[in-house]
């Protein structure tokens, strides 16, 4: 079962750089926070925002009669393209049980996870 609202109680960091050994992340305040690759345990998608506009079903032509519509069927190829640039919440949980979320993108949460 989903919880709503689960995920608000952790602090949400902006992603800045990754390197070889850490991640560089921005606070709320604007400070930088690095965090040691060999940290972290675990990460796990919490959220997507999209690029496109809108999110939804249709967006992804899912359950959708009017996605053979010619215009929908461009915007939705428009969409895709867009979707590489949907911001994604991350949460990261490292190895001493802190726990925390980056907004980044899908590539950097792949590049987390190996």
């Amino acid at each position: 079962m989903i919880e709503i609202g689960k995920n608000l109680k952790y602090e949400k960091l902006e992603y800045v750089d990754l390197t070889d050994s850490s991640l560089k992340l921005r606070d709320a305040s604007g400070r930088i926070r690095e965090v040691a690759l060999d940290q972290v345990r675990q990460t796990e998608i919490t959220g997507v925002k999209s690029a496109s506009g809108f999110c939804g079903t249709s967006e992804w032509g899912m359950s959708n009669p009017t996605f053979i519509l010619p215009s929908n069927f461009i915007f939705n190829i428009l969409n895709a393209f867009k979707r590489r640039k949907d911001l994604v919440h991350i949460k990261v949980t490292l190895k001493n049980g802190s726990e925390f979320i980056v907004l980044g993108s899908h590539g950097l949460y792949e590049k987390l996870s190996r």
